[in-house]
């Protein structure tokens, strides 16, 4: 058989060819990636269809099954991250907090509402404006009134809904919550902690000073209905997390894929917005720095002190 350069040419096109589509299928055929997403801030079906969506973009970016798990509880999904169940996390400030001291994890990505800074939220304390006997934090400090105060928080791992919130109680001398008030409750998300205390369900609570001020806008509630006793300062959003031993090639291509998801995958914004704290219509991402997260660990006498909270009410 006689070879022409025109044939040596399309013969070395077909093998190059087939040489990707192998390394293609290869890459295919790989153990799937397992995306991790637990959040206080949507309901299980919003983030079924959010994390759905996003990791739907991650396989194309990485030619790579992406598979979905939604743990209940944060505390489930910090397991998984130390037990290698899970690759890829979407993790609150509280649980990359605990996380991190736990685990080999590595925080990649961050979202931003400017796409040069993370977007930070913050906690705050507020009343029913019928609770007439008390209208500053120097009267949560008296027992006397405090004893018949029924005080609702958000849920255990929640960063603003809990764990901000008691570390300042802690600050003011009040370290053991339960025995300062009449009764202590969780509402399981923002919103409903919220509605709760609006309908004389709690008389004071801790929430989202973000998810309060949206609330009002959307004309849920009225601004005169409830007073804010305390804000917190700023809290950075929790970052999506990898484990530091997935492989060099994965822990990079998926940096990428979010720091490029804003312009790749705009119509995937509006889905972001709905499991994350937010701002602005064009949520973006922005690479994690572990040191955002100090001033937090700081607040806490010792990481021991963050684990015993979480501990005393997920175990």
């Amino acid at each position: 058989m006689k070879f022409t350069r025109k044939s040596y040419i399309k013969l070395v096109l077909i093998v190059a060819v087939s040489a990707c589509l192998l390394r293609g299928n290869s890459a295919w055929a790989q153990k799937p990636l397992v995306l991790g997403v637990s959040t206080d801030v949507s309901n299980i079906a919003v983030r079924k269809d959010a994390s759905k969506a996003i990791a739907a973009y991650l396989s194309t970016k990485l030619n790579r099954k992406i598979e979905v798990i939604l743990p209940e509880k944060n505390k489930q999904l910090i397991e998984m991250l130390q037990d290698k169940k899970v690759d890829i996390a979407f993790l609150n400030t509280f649980g990359y907090i605990l996380t991190s001291a736990e685990a080999n994890i590595k925080p990649i990505a961050v979202i931003s509402s400017d796409g040069k800074t993370p977007t930070s939220y913050k906690s705050c304390i507020i009343k029913n404006n019928s609770v007439s006997k008390i209208n500053s934090i120097d009267d949560i400090k008296k027992k006397n009134i405090a004893k018949t105060i029924a005080f609702k928080f958000v849920n255990p791992t929640s960063t603003s809904g809990h764990l901000i919130p008691r570390l300042y109680f802690n600050s003011l001398g009040l370290n053991y919550t339960e025995s300062h008030f009449k009764e202590v409750t969780f509402g399981n998300d923002h919103q409903n902690t919220i509605m709760q205390i609006l309908q004389n369900k709690a008389d004071v609570g801790a929430c989202s000073y973000d998810d309060l001020q949206k609330l009002i806008k959307q004309g849920k509630l009225k601004k005169e209905d409830l007073k804010v006793l305390w804000v917190s300062k700023p809290i950075v959003n929790g970052p999506v997390v990898v484990r530091k031993d997935l492989d060099a090639t994965s822990q990079r291509l998926l940096a990428d894929a979010f720091l490029k998801m804003a312009t790749e995958a705009p119509k995937l914004q509006a889905k972001i917005k709905k499991i994350w704290h937010a701002k602005g219509d064009k949520p973006y991402f922005v690479k994690a720095q572990d040191s955002w997260y100090n001033s937090i660990r700081e607040m806490a006498n010792s990481i021991e002190e963050l684990i015993l909270i979480l501990s005393y009410y997920t175990d």
